[in-house]
This record gives C-alpha cells, sequence and structure tokens, in this order.
C-alpha cells in the first residue's frame, strides 16, 4: 500500500480530538469499548477496502448481488441489537481518523450483521442534480440503520442482501 493512500485515511487533526476524547472512551463499560474498537477496525477495514480494491472483490463478502431481505418488523430478540450497532456506527464513523463515508459505515455494518447472523441489504444509488452523486445505505427490516438522510432522494442501482441465520 502506498504512502499517500494511507496518509488520505487519516484526517489533520485526529490527534488533538483524540485526546479530548480518551477520557469520554475511559469511561465507557468494558463491552462498550469492545464494541466501539470492533466498530472502528469494521470502519478501518471498510475505508481501507474501498481504496484500494475493486467492489466485485467486496461484494461476495457483503451477500448476494440483487438480492434482498425482506421488509418485515424485526423480531424482538435482535431489536436491540440492531439499535446498538446503529447508535455505534454512527458514533464511532464520526471518530475515526479517516473519512468514515456512507460506504464505509454500510460496509462495516453489514460485515457485523453478517457476523452476527442478522440478515440485512445494502443498497447503492446515485442521484444526477448539477453533477452526479452516489450514496450507500443499510436496511434491517423495516429500518435503515446506515445513510437514512437523503436516501429516497437516489435510484438504487444494486442490493446486495443475504439469508438470516437469526431472526
Amino acid at each position: 500500500m502506498c504512502w499517500s493512500t494511507l496518509s488520505s485515511l487519516l484526517t489533520q487533526d485526529w490527534c488533538g480530538s483524540l485526546i479530548h476524547k480518551l477520557p469520554t472512551f475511559l469511561r465507557l463499560s468494558r463491552s462498550e469499548k469492545l464494541l466501539f474498537l470492533e466498530t472502528s477496525w469494521w470502519l478501518f477495514v471498510s475505508r481501507l477496502a474501498v481504496l484500494i480494491l475493486p467492489f466485485r472483490w467486496i461484494q461476495p463478502y457483503l451477500g448476494e448481488l440483487g438480492s434482498e431481505t425482506p421488509l418485515a418488523e424485526n423480531p424482538d430478540e435482535i431489536r436491540g441489537i440492531i439499535a446498538i450497532l446503529e447508535q455505534v456506527i454512527q458514533r464511532s464513523s464520526r471518530h475515526t481518523p479517516w473519512e468514515s463515508n456512507c460506504m464505509a459505515q454500510a460496509i462495516a455494518g453489514k460485515l457485523m450483521l453478517n457476523l452476527r447472523g442478522i440478515a440485512s441489504t445494502m443498497y447503492l444509488g446515485v442521484m444526477k442534480r448539477d453533477e452526479m452523486k452516489a450514496h450507500a445505505w443499510l436496511r434491517v427490516g423495516q429500518r435503515i440503520i446506515t445513510g437514512r438522510r437523503g436516501h429516497q432522494n437516489y435510484t438504487v442501482i444494486a442490493r446486495i442482501g443475504n439469508r438470516s441465520e437469526r431472526g
């Protein structure tokens, strides 16, 4: 990997921000710290993969291209897990030293849900106004857990779903 790619992962003021956020992190419970670190890891892996690999190499790890999970209500047993993952992905993505954009968040969330055996669908969309824009979002049942803001303005060009092992 070239240094310019690595340096493009890092934002300028991250070290200063880290010093201010460290006391908050240290006050978290052990399980919250582990989940935050897991999420940060998957955000890093996702962002790096998007920067250096063709998407066709990433997609098989996410699910089946062209498939979509049902829009059913999420079972009670996984509703809490989904809410926690949604919150930790949003929070973690704001504090990474690299840009954790919608694509990185959707991929990280998809991988984390897959590891927990929870079915989800990742959507890739485009919008053309003055310029072409792309967006990614992740849905579990009826709930969009990443990329919710403005997703309805995009035309879906790809769906990546998987079967559930639970719920």
